[in-house]
This record gives C-alpha cells, structure tokens and sequence, in this order.
C-alpha cells in the first residue's frame, strides 16, 4: 500500500507541475512541493480508521482536480493561441442556401462565388475595411469568370459560364468546378479558386481539349463596382528613350470611342486578337492597339477610398489584357467596368493538358511599387490546390522563360526581362535571332491536374 500511495503521489506532483493551478496547496502558481506530498502521507497514515478504498478515492480526487484544472487551463489558453487549423477554415468556402453557391468571409472581404451553369465567378465581394463592394453588383457577372473560348476560326458557345458545371469543396477549403465537354464545346475545363491568404484569391484553371485547337483562348472576364477606374502594365513606346514599363490609366478619347481597348504581349498575340475570332456573333467587339502589354497585371483602383483590386496572370500563360476606357458619363464601352485577361494564346493538341494560374489580391492604399512586389512574389511561388505540387522542373522552367528584376525593379519601373530576349523596335518580343518572333513557351513537368 505505501509503495502504490507513493506512485500515485508522484503521479499527482507530476500533473500539478504541468497545471500550476493556484489553490490552498499551489499558492502564487507553484507547484505542488514535496514537502506536502509528505505531509500528505503522515496523515493519511495517522487516519487508521480509514479504509484502503477511501485512501484510494482520496488520490483519485486529487489526480481527478489536476486533470481538470490541465483541460481548464487549456481551454482557457486555446483561443488566444495561432490556430494553423483555424486559419484554414477561415479561408474555407461554405457550401451557401442554394446549389451552386458557395459563400466565404477571410476576416478582410467576405461574399459569394457562383457556379450554378447560369453563373460563374466571384458574384459578390465585399471588403470588410472600407464596407464597399468590389464587384458590379445587381446580380450581374463578378469576378473570375470564364467568358469567351476560341480557337483559330471557331467560336465554342456563347460563354463558358452558362455550360452546365459540377461544383464541389476540397477538402483544403477550395472549390473545384468541372465543365465536361459537350458537342458545341469539345473540351474540359476545370477551374480551382482558393484564398491563399485573406486577401488574395488564386485560380488555377486547366483546359483539355478532345480536338486540336489552333491558337486557343480562355477569355476571362472580371466586372468592377463604380468608381473603380481601370490600369495596365504597359510597355514605353519607342519615342520614349530610357522610359520604364509602367501602370497607365486607360482614359477615353474620340479617336477610339466605341473600341475597347487591348493590349497584347507582342505581334504574334496581336495576330491572334486580330485573326477575325471577334467578329463571331454574339456581341462580337472592335478592339485597338495602342501599346505592348509588359506583364500581365492589371488594376482597379477606388480613388476615395484607396481600394485597390489588382489581376495578375503569368506571363508565358496571358497573352493579352483588355478593357474599357474610363469616361464620365459613362457610355456603353466605359459602363461595363471590366478587365479581361486573354489566356493561354497557343495551339493545343487534342488529349494535351494545359492551364494557367491567376491571383485577385484587394488591398487599401497599395502602391504601383507595392504591386510590383506581390507580382515577383506571384511569379516566384510554386503553387498548390486539391493536387499535387508543381514539379521544381516546370517552376525552373518559368523562371527561365521570365525573371524577376528583384534590385533592379526601382519604383514602378521594369520587372520583367527575359534572357537571350528583347523587344524590338517594332514592339515584337524576340528570342534567339532577330528574325524570329518568340512563341509561346509551355512549361515541362507534370501537370498538377
């Protein structure tokens, strides 16, 4: 009996060590002593009349207070404590009221992404901060939405977004939605958005078509609240000796009234904005040229608030970026409040998996400087959602085709350069030779789909 009184008032000392409960025995947070533990023992001793079981119940008690003393202080501690888990349910989508919508709140913005058959997109988003609304509003097409699809001398349906889609949660928290092919589109596409942080939101968007597809486009449409007036990362024209890729606002003028405006990477993307792919009905839309895309980033910025959301795609995967001019009043151009980003722009062989990877990020008072930065970060990063990682042989790959600046990026000013490439005179990037326009590069490695 000693000996098992002994074992059990070590067990007691031991969980009281860890619980520091403060009490008759643990005064300012120490301890239980050995010294009590002693004195414990003589007076259990000198208590004859009690039973083996009482003595038991006794430590049994004491181990029994410790115990809960232990959970209580955890609980108590829990909350204040960085939760990894809680994190990522945070940055979790919910399953909303109705099918096909999905409803999330990051802490910074909070609203709805639709994917019913009938939409698609961020239908809602609100920044918690400032209490305004992004998107456009009104039950209209949001953010992220896939619009368009061509290939060389073909239209595939009126909008990507109206095809029937099998939404659902990843367990990671994301949303992976799947457009199977039907006859008036003979391809799949799929799409994965997740918040990365609370906010940025990336989609990785992958397209696997069961025909060839000359010069393939995902046209991806995102619509802004009022207020919002659009930017583009845009290279100096050739008048400009010494001048820097900059953000440029896109302001009306009568010589382009009714265009919308486009910027392509060089002429080989010019040639495909221009090969008569707009002019399939519905709606089909005159574009103007005016300036060389040099990355693709683009803006939406509040100037009141200083509310700021910026789309960005990798270069190699975003061949053009397009929108409408800002003019107050607004005419039937300017009120659409739109950027556009032109994806993939190459041929696909039919089996042949491609995708491209964007990132929405809203912010307060983010400078042109500060996008810069996120863009390198955008570029650096290997990324991951409901599959596998990027091989580290494609990601080398990307860094070979684009690299980041990094010292040399000053201000709003050149970020990206490629090696054993230039832009000529013309505006025309070219690798290699000097009569030879570069083409499109796809990245090796596994696909992450």
């Amino acid at each position: 009996m000693d000996e098992g009184r002994v074992r059990l008032g070590l067990r007691v000392r031991s969980v009281m060590q860890r619980v520091r409960v403060p009490g008759k025995l643990f005064r300012s947070g120490s301890p239980l002593p050995v010294s009590a533990l002693v004195d414990c023992d003589a007076r259990i001793r000198r208590e004859s009349l009690e039973s083996k079981e009482m003595l038991l119940l006794k430590y049994r008690e004491v181990t029994a207070f410790g115990v809960l003393g232990w959970m209580t202080m955890a609980a108590l501690a829990g909350p204040c404590q960085y939760s990894v888990s809680g994190e990522r349910q945070r940055l979790a989508f919910q399953a909303g009221e109705r099918t096909g919508l999905f409803k999330f709140d990051t802490g910074e913005l909070w609203g709805v992404l639709r994917l019913d058959g009938k939409r698609a997109g961020i239908e809602r988003l609100v920044h918690v901060g400032s209490g305004l609304e992004v998107t456009y509003g009104g039950g209209h097409v949001g953010l992220l939405s896939p619009y368009r699809v061509f290939s060389t001398g073909r239209r595939y349906g009126r909008a990507a977004r109206d095809w029937p889609c099998q939404p659902r949660l990843l367990p990671n928290g994301g949303i992976e939605v799947r457009y199977p092919p039907a006859d008036n589109h003979p391809l799949s596409l799929t799409m994965r958005f997740r918040w990365s942080a609370q906010n940025t939101l990336d989609l990785e968007v992958g397209v696997k078509p069961l025909q060839d597809m000359p010069d393939f486009e995902l046209f991806m449409s995102s619509y802004f609240a009022k207020g919002f007036a659009a930017a583009v990362y845009l290279q100096p024209n050739r008048y400009e000796p010494g001048a820097k890729p900059r953000f440029m606002s896109i302001d009306y003028h009568p010589l382009f009234a009714g265009n919308y405006m486009i910027f392509p990477r060089d002429r080989v993307a010019a040639r495909i904005v221009l090969d008569g792919r707009w002019e399939i009905a519905p709606n089909p839309v005159q574009w103007c040229i005016t300036r060389w895309l040099a990355a693709p980033i683009a803006t939406r910025r509040h100037a009141a608030s200083g509310l700021v959301a910026v789309l960005m795609a990798r270069p190699e995967e975003c061949f053009a970026i397009a929108t409408p001019y800002e003019r107050d009043p607004p005419d039937g151009v300017a009120g659409h409040r739109s950027l556009y980003f032109c994806l993939f722009g190459r041929g696909l062989k039919a089996g042949e998996m491609a995708h491209a990877h964007m990132r929405l990020i809203v912010a307060t008072s983010m400078s042109n400087e500060q996008i810069v930065r996120h863009y390198q970060a955008f570029l650096g990063c290997e990324w991951e959602v409901g599959g596998p990682r990027r091989s580290s042989e494609a990601a080398a790959d990307r860094r070979r085709i684009c690299r980041v600046a990094g010292s040399r990026a000053t201000g709003a000013g050149s970020i990206l350069w490629r090696e054993n490439a230039w832009y000529d005179r013309w505006g025309s990037l070219r690798t290699g030779s000097w009569d030879r326009p570069m083409q499109p590069t796809q990245s090796r490695g596994k696909s992450m789909w």
